[in-house]
């Protein structure tokens, strides 16, 4: 994140898998807050989290900040991400 990001209010990161028979799951995995700090931190999103997908079979994975049903434009900033896995622990 940067305090200088300009996301609109309750703006979340999220996840959306997407599995070969193009069914989805999204998850929220960062809250608004974290999108305004600037330093890294550890995000994980378990696997049951995310149903009605196979997870054997993804085939895409997206990141989204704010509200995906309803996308608004004009946000800016910055967001690094990195080190992105499906495994079971």
């Amino acid at each position: 994140g940067d305090q200088a990001n300009t996301a609109q209010a309750g703006a979340s990161l999220y996840l959306v898998v997407t599995d070969a028979a193009g069914q989805q799951a999204t998850v929220v995995f960062a809250p608004p807050a974290d999108l305004l700090k600037f330093y890294w931190k550890k995000h994980d999103v378990t696997l049951d989290s995310l149903t009605g997908v196979d997870l054997t079979q993804v085939t895409e994975l997206a990141l989204g900040i704010g509200d995906r049903q309803a996308p608004q434009i004009g946000g800016s900033g910055l967001v690094l991400v990195d080190n992105i896995a499906l495994a079971v622990e």
